[in-house]
């Protein structure tokens, strides 16, 4: 997945990766990885909706909203698949529960 496409919250930004040992400053098209390590700047403002972002990505990948997850912390989901957290106020999930109402 590209930076571009995690569509964060502006004034959000990565701005540095660490892959492999290894640290530089990324551009929009820069290509994330399994197992980088990122340096965020965000707003206090912003904050909360910038980690949520990105736990959902990290969950469904980049069509997260599409998929109905909402990187709510309180359902610990990780199998990329269609999914809704009750939380979230979402269908109830398809292919597992979520953590916090099981």
């Amino acid at each position: 997945m590209a930076i571009f496409e995690l569509r964060l919250p502006p004034p959000s930004a990565i701005t540095l990766i660490v892959r492999e040992g290894a640290s530089f400053v990324p551009d929009r098209d820069t290509y994330l990885r399994a197992g980088d390590q990122l340096l965020l700047i965000a707003t206090h403002h912003t904050r909360q909706a910038v980690e949520q972002r990105l736990r959902a990505v990290g969950r469904a990948g980049r069509l997260a909203r599409w998929h109905g997850e909402t990187g709510d912390p309180r359902c610990a989901t990780t199998f990329h698949a269609p999914v809704g957290c009750r939380h979230a106020g979402l269908a109830p999930p398809r292919t597992r529960r979520c953590a916090a109402v099981a």
